[in-house]
């Protein structure tokens, strides 16, 4: 008979949101960032929303996305704006999304000039 080894075993766990970002009021000009804790394996791809669409930070050199290393299956993602202004105001939203599953979570982002 033939026995075939198996290395490993990866089990699925759908995305969590471990940490939501804080609703935040920030004054016009100074720069915020909002972060996001969660895990799944795999590992998911992460994305933030600002009032139902996708946040462009590769069209707003104000805007960067960091994803930071917690521990095994979690991660941190910062959403960091430079110089806020009345148009940033809203509610952002991060999606965690893997297999099909997903989980997400909302903060407001105020300016002091809204």
């Amino acid at each position: 008979w033939y026995q075939r080894r198996v290395r490993g075993i990866t089990v699925i766990m759908d995305p969590v949101i471990v940490e939501s970002p804080k609703p935040l009021t920030v004054a016009t000009g100074s720069d915020v960032s909002l972060t996001c804790v969660y895990s799944g394996t795999p590992k998911p791809y992460f994305f933030w929303n600002k009032d139902d669409e996708a946040v462009e930070v590769e069209s707003d050199e104000r805007l960067t996305t960091t994803e930071e290393y917690v521990r095994k299956n979690v991660r941190r993602d910062i959403l960091s704006i430079k110089r806020v202004s009345k148009q940033d105001a809203g509610t952002y939203y991060g999606f965690a999304l893997n297999m099909g599953n997903a989980d997400a979570t909302g903060t407001g982002v105020q300016s002091d000039q809204a």
